[in-house]
Protein backbone atom coordinates (compact mmCIF):
# COMPACT_ATOMS: atom_id res chain seq x y z
CA UNK A 1 0.00 0.00 0.00
CA UNK A 2 3.07 2.26 0.79
CA UNK A 3 4.63 1.76 -2.48
CA UNK A 4 2.39 1.47 -4.31
CA UNK A 5 0.64 5.64 -2.91
CA UNK A 6 4.31 6.80 -4.51
CA UNK A 7 3.36 8.14 -7.91
CA UNK A 8 1.85 11.61 -9.39
CA UNK A 9 -0.29 12.10 -12.35
CA UNK A 10 1.64 13.32 -15.57
CA UNK A 11 -0.16 16.78 -15.11
CA UNK A 12 1.53 17.89 -12.09
CA UNK A 13 4.46 20.04 -13.33
CA UNK A 14 5.73 23.42 -14.13
CA UNK A 15 5.10 22.32 -18.10
CA UNK A 16 6.61 25.62 -19.18
CA UNK A 17 4.30 27.74 -16.79
CA UNK A 18 5.75 30.45 -14.52
CA UNK A 19 5.94 30.58 -11.09
CA UNK A 20 3.81 33.18 -9.28
CA UNK A 21 5.97 35.62 -6.72
CA UNK A 22 4.51 37.73 -3.55
CA UNK A 23 2.61 40.37 -4.84
CA UNK A 24 2.56 42.43 -1.76
CA UNK A 25 4.98 45.81 -0.90
CA UNK A 26 9.04 44.97 -0.82
CA UNK A 27 8.70 41.32 -1.39
CA UNK A 28 6.12 40.20 0.35
CA UNK A 29 2.83 38.08 0.49
CA UNK A 30 -0.23 39.33 -0.05
CA UNK A 31 -2.11 36.12 -0.34
CA UNK A 32 -1.55 32.34 1.10
CA UNK A 33 -3.43 29.35 2.15
CA UNK A 34 -2.35 27.79 5.37
CA UNK A 35 -3.46 24.32 6.14
CA UNK A 36 -3.38 23.00 10.01
CA UNK A 37 -4.46 26.36 11.40
CA UNK A 38 -5.81 25.28 14.27
CA UNK A 39 -2.59 23.05 15.52
CA UNK A 40 -0.08 24.46 17.47
CA UNK A 41 2.38 24.81 14.75
CA UNK A 42 -0.14 26.50 12.48
CA UNK A 43 -1.42 28.63 14.93
CA UNK A 44 2.08 30.02 15.33
CA UNK A 45 3.14 30.05 11.29
CA UNK A 46 -0.46 32.00 10.26
CA UNK A 47 0.80 34.44 13.70
CA UNK A 48 4.29 34.63 11.77
CA UNK A 49 2.63 35.05 8.33
CA UNK A 50 0.88 37.86 9.84
CA UNK A 51 3.30 39.69 11.50
CA UNK A 52 6.18 39.56 8.36
CA UNK A 53 3.76 40.42 5.77
CA UNK A 54 1.79 43.53 6.70
CA UNK A 55 -0.50 42.95 3.79
CA UNK A 56 -1.35 39.62 3.14
CA UNK A 57 -4.50 37.34 3.27
CA UNK A 58 -4.15 34.38 4.98
CA UNK A 59 -6.54 31.61 3.37
CA UNK A 60 -7.00 29.45 6.57
CA UNK A 61 -8.69 25.19 5.31
CA UNK A 62 -10.95 24.84 8.48
CA UNK A 63 -12.87 21.79 9.47
CA UNK A 64 -16.04 23.44 10.58
CA UNK A 65 -19.64 24.14 9.66
CA UNK A 66 -19.50 27.35 8.43
CA UNK A 67 -17.62 30.41 8.37
CA UNK A 68 -18.52 31.47 11.51
CA UNK A 69 -17.85 28.10 13.41
CA UNK A 70 -14.12 28.05 11.76
CA UNK A 71 -13.53 31.44 13.16
CA UNK A 72 -14.68 30.46 16.78
CA UNK A 73 -12.48 27.69 16.36
CA UNK A 74 -9.77 29.98 15.10
CA UNK A 75 -10.10 32.29 17.55
CA UNK A 76 -10.04 29.69 20.39
CA UNK A 77 -6.43 28.08 19.33
CA UNK A 78 -5.11 31.56 19.09
CA UNK A 79 -6.17 33.03 22.76
CA UNK A 80 -4.91 29.46 24.38
CA UNK A 81 -1.59 30.32 22.50
CA UNK A 82 -1.89 33.86 23.71
CA UNK A 83 -1.43 34.92 19.80
CA UNK A 84 -1.43 37.25 18.25
CA UNK A 85 1.43 38.87 19.56
CA UNK A 86 1.08 42.26 18.00
CA UNK A 87 -2.37 43.69 17.37
CA UNK A 88 -5.76 41.97 18.61
CA UNK A 89 -8.03 39.18 17.24
CA UNK A 90 -9.88 41.66 15.51
CA UNK A 91 -7.21 42.86 13.69
CA UNK A 92 -6.39 39.04 12.51
CA UNK A 93 -9.93 38.69 11.67
CA UNK A 94 -10.36 41.02 9.58
CA UNK A 95 -6.91 39.50 7.35
CA UNK A 96 -8.25 35.67 7.41
CA UNK A 97 -10.51 33.98 4.91
CA UNK A 98 -12.08 30.66 6.79
CA UNK A 99 -12.17 28.04 3.78
CA UNK A 100 -14.69 25.66 4.94
CA UNK A 101 -12.74 22.26 4.15
CA UNK A 102 -11.47 19.19 5.47
CA UNK A 103 -7.85 18.30 3.88
CA UNK A 104 -8.88 14.29 4.72
CA UNK A 105 -11.36 14.55 1.55
CA UNK A 106 -10.72 14.46 -1.53
CA UNK A 107 -10.22 18.57 -3.60
CA UNK A 108 -9.41 19.20 0.62
CA UNK A 109 -12.76 19.30 1.44
CA UNK A 110 -13.53 22.01 -0.62
CA UNK A 111 -16.19 22.83 -3.55
CA UNK A 112 -15.16 23.04 -6.70
CA UNK A 113 -16.01 27.15 -6.96
CA UNK A 114 -13.97 27.59 -3.59
CA UNK A 115 -10.99 25.86 -5.09
CA UNK A 116 -11.21 27.98 -7.84
CA UNK A 117 -11.60 31.13 -5.78
CA UNK A 118 -8.47 29.90 -4.00
CA UNK A 119 -6.62 29.59 -6.79
CA UNK A 120 -6.70 32.29 -8.71
CA UNK A 121 -6.14 34.42 -5.28
CA UNK A 122 -2.96 33.06 -3.39
CA UNK A 123 0.93 33.36 -4.27
CA UNK A 124 2.03 30.23 -1.40
CA UNK A 125 0.57 27.07 -0.12
CA UNK A 126 1.63 26.42 3.60
CA UNK A 127 0.49 22.75 4.09
CA UNK A 128 1.23 22.47 7.46
CA UNK A 129 -1.76 20.05 8.06
CA UNK A 130 -1.35 16.55 9.41
CA UNK A 131 -3.20 14.04 11.61
CA UNK A 132 -0.38 13.57 14.23
CA UNK A 133 -0.90 10.15 15.78
CA UNK A 134 1.71 7.90 17.09
CA UNK A 135 -0.32 5.01 17.56
CA UNK A 136 -2.29 4.79 14.56
CA UNK A 137 -0.99 2.25 11.18
CA UNK A 138 -0.06 3.85 7.73
CA UNK A 139 -3.33 2.68 6.38
CA UNK A 140 -5.34 4.92 8.76
CA UNK A 141 -2.59 7.78 8.52
CA UNK A 142 -3.01 7.95 4.64
CA UNK A 143 -5.39 10.07 3.54
CA UNK A 144 -4.67 12.55 5.81
CA UNK A 145 -0.83 12.83 5.69
CA UNK A 146 0.01 11.17 2.19
CA UNK A 147 -2.88 11.15 -0.42
CA UNK A 148 -4.04 15.08 0.91
CA UNK A 149 -0.52 15.84 -0.51
CA UNK A 150 -1.19 15.24 -4.11
CA UNK A 151 -3.99 17.67 -3.99
CA UNK A 152 -1.97 20.51 -2.77
CA UNK A 153 0.43 19.63 -5.76
CA UNK A 154 -2.89 19.63 -7.79
CA UNK A 155 -4.29 22.49 -6.20
CA UNK A 156 -0.29 24.38 -6.97
CA UNK A 157 -0.65 23.32 -10.45
CA UNK A 158 -4.82 24.25 -11.60
CA UNK A 159 -3.83 27.23 -13.68
CA UNK A 160 -2.39 27.07 -17.37
CA UNK A 161 -0.91 30.47 -16.20
CA UNK A 162 1.10 29.77 -13.85
CA UNK A 163 2.06 27.30 -10.60
CA UNK A 164 2.07 28.27 -6.96
CA UNK A 165 5.22 27.63 -4.42
CA UNK A 166 3.82 25.11 -2.18
CA UNK A 167 5.83 25.02 1.47
CA UNK A 168 5.38 21.45 3.33
CA UNK A 169 5.74 20.96 7.20
CA UNK A 170 7.22 17.38 7.72
CA UNK A 171 9.09 15.34 10.73
CA UNK A 172 12.32 14.31 12.03
CA UNK A 173 10.36 11.16 12.18
CA UNK A 174 11.17 10.18 8.27
CA UNK A 175 15.06 10.00 9.69
CA UNK A 176 14.49 7.59 12.98
CA UNK A 177 11.48 7.13 15.24
CA UNK A 178 12.51 4.24 17.65
CA UNK A 179 15.29 3.45 20.29
CA UNK A 180 15.94 -0.30 18.71
CA UNK A 181 18.28 0.46 15.95
CA UNK A 182 21.07 2.68 16.56
CA UNK A 183 20.70 5.50 13.76
CA UNK A 184 24.15 5.58 11.38
CA UNK A 185 25.37 8.00 8.95
CA UNK A 186 23.09 7.97 5.95
CA UNK A 187 24.57 6.76 2.46
CA UNK A 188 26.07 8.94 -0.33
CA UNK A 189 26.06 7.43 -3.33
CA UNK A 190 25.98 4.16 -1.92
CA UNK A 191 28.49 4.71 0.82
CA UNK A 192 28.19 5.90 4.50
CA UNK A 193 29.29 9.73 4.49
CA UNK A 194 31.53 10.09 6.63
CA UNK A 195 31.87 14.63 6.31
CA UNK A 196 30.12 15.19 9.62
CA UNK A 197 30.06 14.14 13.45
CA UNK A 198 26.55 11.79 12.96
CA UNK A 199 26.75 10.76 15.90
CA UNK A 200 27.04 12.28 19.70
CA UNK A 201 29.30 9.67 22.47
CA UNK A 202 25.89 8.76 23.94
CA UNK A 203 24.75 6.89 20.87
CA UNK A 204 22.49 10.21 19.64
CA UNK A 205 22.31 10.77 16.41
CA UNK A 206 22.51 14.78 14.91
CA UNK A 207 20.16 15.37 12.14
CA UNK A 208 20.75 17.56 9.28
CA UNK A 209 17.92 19.36 7.00
CA UNK A 210 19.82 18.37 4.15
CA UNK A 211 19.79 14.51 4.85
CA UNK A 212 19.82 12.15 2.56
CA UNK A 213 16.78 10.62 3.56
CA UNK A 214 15.47 9.51 0.19
CA UNK A 215 18.54 10.06 -1.99
CA UNK A 216 19.47 6.20 -1.83
CA UNK A 217 16.47 4.46 -0.88
CA UNK A 218 15.44 3.17 -4.38
CA UNK A 219 14.82 0.29 -2.84
CA UNK A 220 12.18 1.27 -0.85
CA UNK A 221 13.68 -0.17 2.40
CA UNK A 222 14.47 3.44 4.80
CA UNK A 223 10.49 3.27 5.81
CA UNK A 224 10.53 -0.82 7.17
CA UNK A 225 13.31 0.65 9.75
CA UNK A 226 10.40 3.01 10.77
CA UNK A 227 8.60 1.73 13.91
CA UNK A 228 5.08 4.35 14.11
CA UNK A 229 2.56 4.85 11.67
CA UNK A 230 3.03 8.36 11.42
CA UNK A 231 6.43 8.39 10.53
CA UNK A 232 5.72 6.25 7.75
CA UNK A 233 3.10 8.45 5.96
CA UNK A 234 5.41 11.68 6.33
CA UNK A 235 8.30 10.06 4.56
CA UNK A 236 5.94 8.51 1.79
CA UNK A 237 4.38 12.33 1.64
CA UNK A 238 8.22 13.41 1.10
CA UNK A 239 8.71 10.14 -1.80
CA UNK A 240 5.84 11.99 -3.58
CA UNK A 241 7.30 15.44 -3.19
CA UNK A 242 10.49 14.93 -4.55
CA UNK A 243 8.61 13.39 -7.36
CA UNK A 244 7.08 17.35 -7.73
CA UNK A 245 10.32 18.70 -7.64
CA UNK A 246 11.73 17.08 -10.47
CA UNK A 247 9.21 18.38 -12.72
CA UNK A 248 10.31 21.39 -11.22
CA UNK A 249 7.80 23.14 -9.46
CA UNK A 250 8.78 24.80 -6.56
CA UNK A 251 8.38 22.09 -3.44
CA UNK A 252 9.83 23.50 -0.21
CA UNK A 253 10.03 21.02 2.64
CA UNK A 254 10.51 21.74 6.48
Amino acid sequence: ELESDIGLPGTISLDGRRIISPQGPDGTFRSVFLTGATGFMGTCLLDSLLRRNPSVTVWCLIRCKDEAHGWDKLAKQLAAYRLPTDGSLEDVKQRVVVVKGDFTEDNLGMTDERWQEVVESVEAIFHCGAMVNFSATYSMLRKANVLCVKDVLRLATSLPTHVIPVHHVSTLGVFHDNLHDIPTAPLRNGQPDTTRNWCLDNGRRVFFEDDPVLEDDLSSQHHIKLALGYSQSKWTAERVLRIGQERRPPISMY
